[in-house]
């Protein structure tokens, strides 16, 4: 297991869990055939058979290692929900409970006869895919998904030799003398890295700190989450008419109006951490990074010029985190204990928390397309929606993905209670998308019908 994907296990005082739904047309297909149909594809892949394998007391690294008595079976699970306003909450349990670290860090829930599923008035048969984040990044779930929901079946994935926990226990107590000598060259690796992308990029990219808002220390209890549900082809047929931005650009101008409205800071600045992809970490299975985008909600410009202008900034972003000096500050994080890193992200928390200013607002919004649809299937029945749970992050009052197949994009929403109403954050966000109507010039209204 690389550091990279080492800290998601410890940079977070809860599980870094991902989870992202599909809805599918519901048909007569028993719930029994589904749930073998999900687990036999799953016996394909062999990142869902792998379980971390780590020291004792932290001591050196994890290694994925496949579980020996592996059954995909044991992973799916049947749920219940009967509408969608029910199904959300339901999601938000499943996200929070905690993955048993000896076992793959994955599951699968599968929601029979749901209603309210987005545009859509018959029900719907739902599968919620959760995974650890430190086992995939967006990307790498879409495409586990891909061949879950697909009607071509691969062939089982071929044993291996698992690892023991006495074994990487061996190895991490053998390490340890040379543990200061390897992190102190990876520390003078990474200045060097640091340095070159400053000389070449002008550095790297840092999101600005914000104040912490007093909340309770559970914050799954001050944490819920909502869904607006929008049509690809009126944002595609917006974006063609402001021309030189993308459907994300246009989305993303939506949320920074709804951040800054609804926190009462239209007059300052609101930036979203954006992640993207990174290249130069092949054994990552976490290759992405965050890039900071200013939505430019305070300069006073109408929806159209923010997008242009969000789309430089991303395009921006985007072409430094690609860069080879990028990869190589991302490779050379230094090879610690995990445990260290978890000391790490509370003292940044702490720090976080005594510089922070009033005049920056954060959100976060991820972003994975998942295509046309074309070929995702459960068993008879083809995808009809995607949608997703998320955490919300300190010290962000808001969080966001964005998730889209077929004709269908959802914004997924996770808003801190204490400082955002949810009912009145997801009315804000319907009218910003409703408002883009009006705008769509009558040359591109013909692509709407």
């Amino acid at each position: 297991m690389t550091v990279h994907d080492a800290v998601y296990l410890v940079a977070s005082r809860e599980q870094f869990g991902i989870l992202t739904a599909y809805a599918f047309d519901e048909s007569a297909v028993g719930t029994e055939t589904i749930v073998e149909w999900l687990a036999d594809r799953a016996r394909t892949l062999p990142t869902l058979q792998m379980r971390m394998v780590r020291p004792v007391a932290w001591l050196g690294d994890a290694f994925w290692s496949q579980c020996p008595d592996f059954d995909a079976a044991d992973h799916v699970r049947v749920a219940h929900a009967d509408t969608f306003d029910a199904l959300l909450p339901a999601l938000h349990e499943i996200l929070h409970r905690p993955f048993a670290l000896d076992r793959p860090l994955w599951s699968i829930h599968v929601f029979r006869g749901v209603r309210g599923v987005g545009p859509f008035d018959t029900p719907s048969t739902v599968v919620a895919v959760k995974a650890h984040h430190s086992m995939t990044d967006g990307r790498g779930l879409t495409e586990i998904c891909r061949t879950l929901f697909s009607a071509a079946r691969g062939a089982p994935a071929r044993p291996e030799l698992p690892l023991s926990r006495r074994t990487v226990t061996v190895r991490a107590v053998a390490e340890l003398p040379l543990r200061p000598l390897l992190a102190a060259y990876d520390v003078a690796r990474l200045l060097v890295a640091v340095r070159r992308m400053r000389r070449e990029h002008g550095g790297v990219d840092h999101l600005p700190p914000v104040e912490f808002t007093d909340r309770p220390d559970d914050r799954r209890s001050s944490t819920r989450i909502g869904t607006v549900f929008v049509s690809m082809t009126r944002l595609r047929s917006y974006a063609r008419t402001v021309g030189s931005v993308t459907t994300n650009d246009v989305v993303l101008a939506v949320i920074g109006d709804t951040v800054a409205a609804e926190l009462g800071t239209a007059a300052t600045r609101v930036v979203a951490a954006v992640p993207v992809a990174v290249a130069g970490l092949p054994d990552a299975r976490n290759r992405v990074t965050q890039i900071g985008v200013d939505l430019a909600t305070g300069d006073g410009l109408d929806v159209a010029e923010r997008a242009r202008r969000i789309h430089r900034g991303v395009i921006d972003g985007r072409e430094r985190a690609r860069t080879d000096e990028m990869a190589a500050v991302l490779a050379s994080i230094p090879r610690m204990p995990p445990f260290v890193y978890g000391a790490l992200a509370r003292l940044t928390g702490a720090l976080n928390t005594r510089r922070g200013s009033s005049a920056t607002s954060r959100t976060v919004v991820s972003s994975v397309p998942k295509g046309p649809g074309d070929g995702w299937t459960l068993v008879d029945s083809p995808v009809r929606a995607n949608f997703g749970c998320l955490l919300r992050q300190d010290p962000n009052a808001t969080n966001h993905s964005v998730t889209s197949i077929r004709d269908v994009l959802a914004v997924n929403v996770a808003v801190d209670t204490t400082v955002v109403d949810l009912e009145s954050y997801l009315d804000a966000l319907r009218r910003g998308f409703d408002d883009l109507v009006p705008a769509v010039s009558e040359a591109a209204r013909p692509a709407t019908r």
